[in-house]
């Protein structure tokens, strides 16, 4: 007897190139070839939480995320209140897809269905924010994070991350240091920096392997700062980042720990998830593999 899975699909139609939106036939085909019938929902920011929470408490089999990583930090920043276990796939439809791209899912939809379909799921960490908000990749601050949530949707549309990056470039100038302080239990950290990066994964804006050693799984976070430096100085280190080069340098600090206060002299932008994000100080904590997602045969080694 065929045992039929049912899982609830939720789609963000601007996320990206839209193309995700206008293939909706092409994707109920490829889910019921493999048993799996699909409830579509499209997302739209006037959506009424209390439905959407039903939703999601109601999806027992899975629920499928189509958009990018803001799309879905704002699912998991409702399915973890409701203690939703529900597996999370993950079709990236976004501008960089950091989160996914960090757990090795592909960029092509088919793959992707046929990745949710095959049922591997792994136990992912999750940040939590003043113990009131979640994120699933980043949080950062600093002048240039602006660029990620600025930035007008056409030019990501056209461009992708290359979008981001044009729109930092014209925020070069306007960089000023701040002063941080980060505690992590063990020892306060002081430093004059420029940007800092709160990751969970390896990938960030659109760039790989930030931090190579990075672990989804592992309980704690990684956080980079880069330190008071000359323009020149930040734009080689954005070069190593872009081209994949080890990212040892003396402007360049790195801390682990598995929750953290962060706080600076002055008020400075935040990004979560690519999204605007809070006023500091904050405090951030890490909860082991809070979340459960479909991933890669290879990836749940």
């Amino acid at each position: 007897m065929i045992q039929l899975k049912r899982m609830l699909y939720l789609y963000n139609p601007a996320a990206g190139s839209h193309e995700h939106a206008y293939s909706m036939d092409r994707i109920v085909e490829r889910f019921q070839r493999q048993n799996v019938l699909i409830q579509p929902y499209r997302l739209h920011e006037t959506d009424e939480p209390a439905f959407l929470d039903r939703l999601l408490t109601e999806a027992s089999d899975g629920i499928v995320v189509c958009g990018g990583d803001g799309t879905v930090n704002h699912i998991v920043n409702r399915m973890m209140p409701c203690k939703v276990t529900a597996p999370l796939g993950i079709i990236p439809a976004g501008t960089c897809n950091d989160f996914s791209r960090s757990l090795s899912i592909p960029h092509n939809v088919d793959k992707c269905i046929d990745l949710i379909c095959g049922g591997i799921v792994m136990g992912v960490d999750a940040g939590i924010i003043n113990e009131s908000s979640y994120f699933v990749n980043t949080f950062a601050g600093g002048q240039v994070v602006g660029a990620s949530y600025n930035t007008h949707p056409e030019l990501k549309r056209n461009f992708g991350p290359v979008a981001y990056y044009l729109q930092a470039v014209g925020e070069v100038a306007n960089i000023r240091p701040f002063r941080i302080k980060i505690d992590i239990g063990s020892e306060i950290v002081e430093e004059d920096a420029l940007v800092f990066v709160v990751l969970n994964g390896k990938d960030a804006a659109g760039l790989s392997n930030l931090i190579h050693r990075a672990d989804l799984r592992d309980g704690m976070m990684d956080i980079l700062v880069v330190r008071k430096c000359t323009h020149i100085e930040l734009a080689s280190l954005f070069f190593k980042a872009l081209t994949r080069m080890p990212m040892e340098d003396r402007h360049l600090m790195y801390l682990r720990t598995s929750s953290c206060i962060i706080e600076t002299k002055r008020s400075i932008l935040t990004s979560v998830d690519g999204e605007k994000g809070p006023r500091l100080p904050v405090s951030i904590r890490f909860l082991h593999q809070a979340l459960n997602v479909f991933v890669p045969p290879d990836h749940s080694q």
